[in-house]
């Protein structure tokens, strides 16, 4: 049996779908329909990926032993597995870069990267799930942004009110902490995916 049948038999016994499969692995979509439809051939990894995120064997898709002649099971690549992976580091880079936008959209910044996504997702569907993580990540942001903006101002009422201390915190204190907080953890994210393009590069190239 062909190494794609074996996968569609391995995925639908365990009850995945393509697109869980692809939040498992890390594959996209795509890749994993060019190889259960035996337009493609997998490398060693992506088969292992493809295993492990299916609980069996690895043997048990690529075969349990080597032939003579080896044939391009596992030694060739997909013609277009690099150029994916590269395109869906690229999209999220885009997506955290579009993050930045709370210093000129506030409150409802976390739009821009939602719209990117709706667009990108037809290019590179394997994006979707971090997308929407980037998405959930800024929207909480905000929600927490908007409680700190009213503590604040609670503070301000009662403390300063009632107590008669003459030095209200100002709000732009508030704001500046979580932008420094949000710009850090967005620089961070960007920092590890410039190190996983960089090592993509190494492999594929």
């Amino acid at each position: 049996m062909e190494v794609g049948k074996k996968i569609v038999a391995a995925r639908k016994m365990k009850g995945f779908t393509q697109e869980e499969l692809s939040d498992a692995t890390h594959i996209t979509v795509r890749t994993i329909q060019r190889i259960e439809s035996g337009e493609s051939t997998p490398r060693a990894f992506t088969v292992k990926a493809i295993a492990a995120a299916l609980g069996i064997e690895f043997e048990s898709l690529a075969g349990s032993a080597q032939p003579a002649n080896p044939g391009p099971l596992i030694t060739e690549t997909f013609p277009n597995d690099s150029a994916d992976l590269a395109g869906g580091l690229h999209y999220l880079h885009l997506l955290w870069l579009s993050c930045f936008s709370f210093v000129l959209i506030p409150f409802v910044h976390f739009l821009v990267p939602a719209m990117l996504l709706r667009n990108y997702k037809k290019k590179v569907p394997g994006i979707l799930p971090e997308g929407r993580k980037i998405i959930r990540g800024q929207v909480y942001w905000q929600i927490g942004l908007s409680l700190a903006m009213l503590a604040t101002l609670a503070y301000n009422l009662i403390v300063v009110r009632s107590m008669g201390v003459s030095r209200p915190v100002h709000y732009l204190w508030t704001y500046f902490v979580f932008a420094l907080i949000n710009s850090v953890f967005i620089a961070v994210a960007l920092w590890k995916l410039s190190r996983g393009q960089r090592a993509t590069e190494l492999v594929t190239g």
